[in-house]
């Protein structure tokens, strides 16, 4: 394995990230011929872990301001689908530096692995999509200026999210299982996927990616700094008529201080908020009372 210096030390830096996963990395040799290939995108290295394959298309900052055709991506990912043991992985640099290559990285996962659910090839849109929501993920921790060790794949990322409150419980139930599907189908291949399985996937990325999931977590983060939660039996002697019980009375709070956000970003905060209590009361009225 040659050393990367200079205009390669992007290269250099995905494959520390995969060797830090027990892989042994070299570059693309086109050694099995793959019977397609685009000039607009090339696999630029190898990754092997036992019977893991692992095919890496690196998207540097310079390339990724315009997304490559998804079709393109779509047709790569069906092709290295075929080989037994084989995943792809598109993978967006500077990494832990700048948002934007992420984000078109996971942006062209996604279009891609919707062009595949139509071609009815779902292992490789459910592969493919993950991709996209690894990169959503590694967006979402750069955005909220989380950090993540780089590498780790889709479950430890999420952890950090969760434990950091970018993402819900149930979210990092979701992207769980997730990825732990994606490594059963890696590792086995023997677990047919379904289009409600993958179009579910792809519409949490896109959702995550939208400005819609910005506006949820200013919404959650406005409810904790002006209520608390407590437990009934303090609130019914403590606060009487300013109890704030139930996932309607909290939608309500939320619908009218927050009239112009969309019902679907109101409703992420929703969900991220009754995991904290299902009983509020404000803040003045707590301090008032001790």
């Amino acid at each position: 394995m040659k050393n990367f210096s200079g205009e390669d030390y992007a290269l250099s830096e995905v494959v520390d990230s995969y060797r830090r996963e027990g892989f042994v990395v070299s570059q693309w040799q086109d050694e099995r011929q793959l019977p397609w290939s685009s000039p607009d995108l090339a696999i630029d290295l190898v990754a092997r872990r036992g019977d893991e394959t692992v095919l890496i298309v690196v998207k540097r900052s310079s390339d990724t301001n315009e997304p490559a055709p998804a079709r393109d991506l779509a047709q790569l990912a069906s092709t290295v689908d075929d080989i037994p043991g084989a995943r792809l992985d598109v993978v967006g640099v500077p990494l832990g530096v700048s948002v934007r290559p992420l984000r078109n990285v996971s942006l062209e996962s996604l279009k891609g692995s919707e062009l595949l659910v139509k071609q009815q090839h779902l292992m490789s849109a459910f592969l493919l999509a993950s991709v996209g929501l690894e990169s959503a993920l590694l967006v979402l921790a750069l955005e909220n200026n989380v950090s993540v060790p780089s590498g780790n794949g889709i479950t430890a990322v999420t952890d950090v999210l969760w434990s950091e409150g970018v993402l819900s419980s149930t979210e990092q139930v979701r992207c769980q299982h997730w990825g732990q599907l994606r490594n059963q189908l890696v590792h086995q291949g023997d677990r047919e996927i379904t289009r409600s399985e993958v179009e579910t996937l792809n519409a949490f990325v896109w959702f995550a990616l939208s400005p819609a999931y910005r506006v949820s977590l200013n919404i959650s983060e406005w409810f904790f700094s002006h209520f608390e939660a407590s437990s009934l039996e303090s609130l019914h002697a403590e606060a009487g008529e300013a109890l704030i019980r139930g996932e309607m009375r909290v939608d309500q709070i939320l619908a009218e201080k927050f009239t112009s956000v969309t019902r679907e970003a109101r409703r992420a905060a929703l969900i991220r908020i009754l995991e904290h209590g299902e009983a509020w009361i404000p803040i003045e009225t707590s301090n008032e009372g001790s």
